[in-house]
């Protein structure tokens, strides 16, 4: 186990239990250690989810944004543009989330704070 990711520890824990004690980046020691806060920035940060962020946002940035020429003057066109992709964004993304962590169950109770995963049965859940 590493000091990152925790585990459950035994079948009849409650759910996921970090790792004691846990761990701090090396951002905030004192004095600084500038190398190894580069090798934190880069590894566990920046590798692999970092690149996807940064793609997407070069991605959004070069195709998906109105042109400057446009977003000069204030106008609902651009901004309702502009809204629309994020949402589109947003929507893609936690919905690929929400299918992968919750529809496929992909990383079963790894992670899972309490065990049990959510009702799809009880009333007082769904507020109908």
């Amino acid at each position: 186990m590493s000091p990152t990711t925790g585990s459950v520890s035994s079948p009849g824990s409650k759910g996921f239990e970090p790792d004691v004690p846990i761990a701090t980046s090396p951002m905030f020691d004192w004095p600084p250690r500038p190398l190894a806060t580069l090798l934190y920035l880069v590894k566990p940060v920046m590798l692999p989810y970092g690149v996807w962020w940064v793609a997407l946002a070069a991605l959004t940035w070069n195709y998906l944004t109105p042109s400057m020429e446009r977003m000069a003057s204030l106008s609902p066109g651009w901004i309702l543009e502009i809204y629309l992709r994020n949402a589109l964004i947003l929507t893609i993304v936690a919905g690929a989330l929400h299918l992968a962590l919750y529809v496929r169950r992909a990383q079963q109770q790894r992670y899972k704070y309490n065990r049990q995963w959510m009702s799809t049965t009880n009333r007082e859940f769904l507020w109908t």
